[in-house]
């Protein structure tokens, strides 16, 4: 399971949908059992059409509340870092309410499940949170979290399914970290490629979900406590990491856990001095905006339109990925730039001081931003948890208003925890980077 440092971003809205472009087979039909056959008789791109969208990875009619009227359940792709899972629900007057889910999602029908027999059906997904909350009740550690239906919403209800848990999660997670255990006291005996690296993250993984799930299920509410106590101070900065995320989700450790981040941010800057020779490295220059890097043999550009992806105030969106599938985080850095040519000093300033108050509000989990020298000007190091897993990205406020985005941060990638060069070199690419200033 991937660990997130904030959990899976969940948007709720109602929506009359007669302004959008649909499909009007699917609307005219009414959506229920005695229809269900019309319904399955739709292909993905009638579903697209209806929803106004380009494309869509799966979708399936379900009776989700055991009532008769059936609900259309899609997920979709729009980008690299994240899909969608969109449910919507029409009720007798025919308008529409949709709520949706952002993240990583297992196919439709392990996500979309009666787990008690109630002729109900409940939703799993890791780390899940509803997108109304307040960033701060957001769940940092990554968990198979169950949403059931409540008043025509999905709302967590993680801790009523302890069956599903002792079944299903528990019992796996257990032989996991016995056999991972074992693997790391008889190196010899791997029977496959893993490094004792991946390995001890991946145990970390595994006890981080499982002590989660025995904190959430009432069981041990220290559950992990020790471990994190450990691990603030392990050379491994992913451990070190893994300590905030624990003691930032047991109650009455505040001293410990502000010990934690001051620790982790010491280790994430002293990671980021990393370098390489770029001397050799090819040199990319976008015509449109003038931003220009380097990046080394074995990557290739891809650009696309902007357009295409949604982005219209966007000048430029430029893909760097990987010529060969090493890692799926390691594949793509995505390079946006807006149309507006030059953001004033002054406002560039004004904007840079205000992340500055935003941030030091905020009990982020690492002391989110850093700063990064790119052209002569600062850039900001961020993370947004709005998306799963978490990724960080570089925002470039001047000469011209940018951002450098991770594919993304899984545990033990280059996405993660921040930028820095591990097999794909994403922080000396980044430092190549230079603006036109011939470019208006």
């Amino acid at each position: 399971m991937k660990i997130l440092l904030s959990a899976l971003f969940a948007l709720a809205t109602t929506l009359a949908f007669g302004s959008r472009a649909f499909g009007s087979s699917v609307a005219a039909i009414p959506w229920n059992r005695s229809n269900l056959a019309k319904l399955q008789a739709f292909d993905s791109d009638a579903v697209a059409k209806f929803l106004d969208l380009d494309s869509i990875e799966e979708f399936s009619w379900v009776d989700l509340a055991g009532d008769g009227a059936y609900a259309l359940i899609v997920l979709e792709s729009p980008g690299p870092c994240c899909e969608y899972l969109d449910i919507y629900q029409r009720d007798a007057r025919g308008k529409i309410r949709h709520q949706e889910f952002m993240g990583g999602f297992d196919p439709l029908n392990q996500t979309v499940r009666d787990l008690n027999g109630d002729g109900r059906h409940e939703l799993i997904m890791t780390g899940a949170a509803d997108g109304d909350a307040p960033p701060e009740t957001r769940p940092v550690i990554g968990w198979p979290a169950v949403y059931r239906l409540e008043r025509g919403r999905y709302v967590e209800a993680s801790r009523y399914f302890a069956k599903f848990y002792d079944a299903e999660v528990l019992p796996q997670l257990g032989k996991s970290i016995a056999e991972t255990n074992a693997l790391l006291a008889h190196p010899s005996g791997r029977a496959h490629a893993e490094t004792p690296s991946d390995a001890q993250r991946r145990l970390a993984d595994d006890i981080m979900e499982r002590d989660k799930i025995l904190r959430l299920l009432g069981r041990d509410s220290n559950a992990g406590l020790q471990l994190a106590r450990e691990w603030m101070n392990s050379p491994d900065t992913e451990l070190r990491r893994d300590a905030v995320l624990v003691l930032s989700d047991i109650d009455n450790h505040q001293d410990e856990l502000r010990a934690a981040l001051a620790a982790l941010k010491r280790a994430i800057k002293e990671k980021m001095t990393d370098g390489a020779d770029t001397s050799s490295w090819i040199a990319y220059r976008n015509a449109a905006t003038g931003l220009s890097f380097r990046y080394p043999s074995g990557l290739h550009i891809q650009e696309a339109d902007p357009d295409q992806i949604h982005a219209p105030e966007m000048a430029e969106t430029t893909d760097l990925k990987s010529d060969r599938r090493v890692k799926r985080e390691t594949n793509s850095l995505r390079f946006t730039c807006q149309r507006r040519a030059e953001t004033p000093e002054s406002e560039a300033a004004a904007q840079a001081r205000a992340v500055r108050e935003v941030r030091a509000t905020k009990a982020d989990a690492l002391g989110f931003p850093l700063s990064l020298e790119l052209d002569g000007h600062e850039a900001f190091v961020d993370e947004d948890c709005d998306v799963a897993p978490c990724q960080w990205s570089v925002e470039i406020l001047e000469p011209r208003r940018c951002s450098i985005l991770s594919a993304s941060s899984d545990r033990g990638g280059d996405g993660y925890p921040v930028p820095h060069d591990g097999v794909f070199p994403v922080l000396s690419v980044i430092r190549t980077v230079h603006f036109d200033a011939s470019v208006k």
